[in-house]
């Protein structure tokens, strides 16, 4: 399915480029923002070739599937041929860390993340509570983010050996330790900390804790139409940030308000 979105997705952004000279920000909540990974890649500059497309590439048949996916195909050639990714930026809201990004994005690539710290100066990613199992779980915030590790994903709801066996390409090149069984060692042993592109750490404060249950867990509280304004604002910093300043995008973590 986020094979599937990328594929919808990307013809759509060449011709919002195509009619526009400005910068394009692509916000993606949840596995929204692997979609923007597997777009990211599909865009990547020759010689670098991503895989996965062809992956796919069996499941578009028929006259509206093979209008897609040629359209998919022009505009994958487009982008690559005007170099548009050097106008794109890329936000992940709440996204599993699941697919890697390519090295064009590292620099326009910010993810947001919810945590609830222990004190009220957190200084570093440890310092953020933590539910225990023996020792090891998920940090306390946005537990969905973490639960859609490695070994989440559910099989294909269509009896298509097609569509199986793309599922099982895709598995292979994307993600190949997908697998239920190694789930809870992903979920228990895994940090959830995106390793590639700039990290924001937000604490939304204990008006969403409050709201926990019926805030999915801490994985809605990115949505909240009134942390829009916040969140532009330093989107719109962060932008600024990563025109002007090349570095290791994780050497400095930057923290939200503890309260709205």
């Amino acid at each position: 399915a986020r094979a599937d979105a990328a594929v919808r997705l990307l013809p759509q952004l060449a011709a919002w480029l195509k009619e526009d000279s400005q910068e394009v920000l692509l916000v993606g909540h949840s596995h929204g923002g692997n979609v923007l990974a597997l777009l990211a890649q599909a865009i990547q500059p020759p010689p670098t070739q991503p895989p996965w497309p062809d992956a796919v590439a069996s499941l578009y048949r028929g006259r509206a599937g093979q209008r897609l996916w040629q359209e998919f195909l022009h505009a994958q050639e487009e982008l690559r041929r005007q170099q548009s990714w050097r106008r794109l930026w890329l936000v992940t809201l709440g996204t599993p860390v699941r697919y890697a990004w390519p090295d064009w994005a590292q620099q326009r690539l910010l993810h947001l993340l919810f945590r609830t710290p222990e004190g009220q100066e957190p200084r570093h990613l440890e310092d953020f509570r933590r539910m225990s199992w023996n020792g090891s779980g998920v940090w306390l915030g946005d537990v969905i983010q973490q639960l859609g590790t490695s070994g989440s994903n559910f099989p294909p709801g269509l009896p298509s050996p097609s569509l199986w066996q793309a599922e099982w390409k895709l598995a292979q090149l994307l993600d190949p330790h997908d697998r239920w069984l190694l789930w809870w060692k992903h979920l228990t042993q895994s940090n959830h900390w995106p390793r590639q592109g700039w990290l924001l750490v937000v604490d939304y404060g204990t008006r969403e804790r409050e709201l926990y249950l019926r805030g999915l867990l801490g994985h809605a509280a990115y949505t909240r139409i009134g942390w829009l304004p916040w969140h532009m604002k330093h989107w719109a910093h962060w932008v600024q940030q990563a025109q002007v300043k090349q570095r290791d995008p994780q050497e400095v973590v930057s923290f939200g308000p503890v309260s709205r």
